[in-house]
């Protein structure tokens, strides 16, 4: 066998491939050897076919099968030793003559086309300027915060007078029309505030009058109030009374020890004091890997403008086609909408890479553990759930790695972290604390 290469530019190669009988031969009559002792031929007992009309009955599916394996590992062992760093994968050239197999001829010549990984010149240093906003955690946000806690282990009550929060439970009816003997009426759904104030501050006895179609926009609370269908909600008018029964509120749990173990673990916090604390380096922590998420964001961004890189687009455009050949929905219009996009992300891809190449960043199998638990542990938050048992995480995070094509993206998303993290002791940081909303529009551009 014979392997060259040709470089047509810094960006473009092509590899050729000759291979002669002596390459491939051995391997089709270990196939053919194969098929003849499994072969089931009306007239002749297994194993016993000649060897003749083996070779007329499989032999070119065999000869085509053992070249395609051999070309294709040969390919990947010549890219491999001869660390070429290639983009997307090898396509037929396409000046390659057609291969015919039923020729006489026994060597066969294949040639592909190398789209090549530029090289560039990437050293991170003070010299690079890089945004990093830091939101300022407010009173008001720590408040939001230990509100929302104390939520999570609130419940509902029996109070005395109805306000803005309230549930009214009781019967309601129109005389000549309809009656619900048990109804629940929520006064924080009432949309229309002199209705509403007819409500507040009554007691469990007292009957009031309100118009159920002023105070309820929505039909469907309607249907729910009075246990009849849309179609006859869209026909309710006039004022109905309610009949209080009973009036509950939902509230919020006080800030006791009990609180403060269910949140933080026992005995963690033992004071308001420390508990609001606590809350406030939990805020950090959650904005310190949205912070650093954003960092990522300003230094991509950077990064790809500062970096002068060149792409082998006409051979990326013809990779894409070809990965995309079965799908429907691909065409070339919008091959060219995406193009953009597409080489984008593969620039910041190549700089990443070039990186972790060069300062001998690696990303083992802790790492990726610890970004997969990274993501669990966000996802509790979402929730409000911030004590979490490590083995908890751990095992979620372990179940995560089951699952291959998850196991590609956390991987993917533990070495962009590494070289975030690696980045920001490098570059120059430009300090920026701005307030929530300040820092969340910064995600709206």
């Amino acid at each position: 066998m014979n392997i060259s290469r040709e470089n047509i530019d810094a960006l473009n190669a092509v590899v050729t491939l000759t291979i002669s009988k002596a390459d491939y031969e051995p391997k089709v009559e270990e196939v053919l050897k194969s098929y003849r002792k499994k072969a089931s031929v009306p007239g002749f007992r297994p194993g016993h076919v000649p060897a003749g009309m083996i070779q007329k009955m499989y032999g070119k599916s065999a000869l085509v099968e053992q070249v395609d394996k051999l070309v294709g590992e040969s390919l990947m062992n010549y890219i491999r030793d001869n660390n070429l760093q290639i983009l997307g994968e090898p396509l037929p050239s396409a000046d390659m003559k057609t291969i015919d197999f039923d020729s006489d001829n026994t060597d066969f010549e294949f040639k592909f086309d190398l789209g090549l990984t530029p090289e560039i010149s990437l050293d991170l240093n003070d010299k690079i300027s890089v945004p990093f906003y830091t939101v300022d955690i407010t009173d008001e946000m720590v408040n939001d915060h230990v509100e929302m806690l104390t939520s999570r282990f609130g419940k509902n009550e029996t109070v005395e007078v109805v306000s803005e929060k309230s549930l009214v439970k009781g019967s309601i009816g129109q005389e000549g029309g309809i009656n619900v003997e048990s109804t629940v009426v929520s006064v924080a759904n009432i949309k229309d505030e002199a209705e509403k104030a007819k409500l507040i501050g009554k007691k469990v006895g007292d009957e009031v009058s309100i118009d159920l179609k002023k105070a309820f926009e929505n039909e469907s609370e309607l249907t729910y109030i009075l246990k009849i269908s849309k179609e006859d909600a869209a026909n309710v008018s006039g004022e109905y009374t309610i009949k209080i029964e009973e009036i509950n509120e939902f509230k919020n749990a006080e800030l006791n020890q009990d609180v403060f173990d269910q949140v933080y673990g026992k005995d963690t916090v033992k004071s308001e004091d420390e508990f609001r604390a606590k809350v406030r380096e939990t805020i950090e922590s959650n904005n310190a890997m949205e912070e650093d998420f954003r960092f990522g964001i300003d230094l991509r961004d950077v990064l790809t403008k500062t970096v002068e890189m060149s792409l082998p687009e006409e051979f990326l455009k013809r990779w894409l086609t070809a990965i995309n050949k079965t799908n429907e929905k691909f065409t070339p219009e919008l091959l060219e909408s995406e193009m953009p996009k597409f080489l984008e992300d593969l620039r910041w891809r190549i700089i990443k890479d070039a990186i972790i190449r060069k300062n001998d960043i690696k990303i083992e199998h802790k790492d990726v553990l610890e970004y997969a638990k990274k993501m669990t542990r966000a996802q509790f938050i979402q929730y409000g759930l911030t004590n979490i048992p490590e083995e908890h995480l751990t095992n979620y995070a372990m179940n995560m790695l089951k699952n291959e094509e998850q196991v590609r993206q956390i991987s993917e998303g533990a070495a962009n972290d590494a070289v975030v993290a690696f980045a920001k002791d490098k570059v120059k940081l430009d300090s920026k604390t701005v307030s929530r909303d300040e820092f969340n529009k910064l995600f709206q551009n």
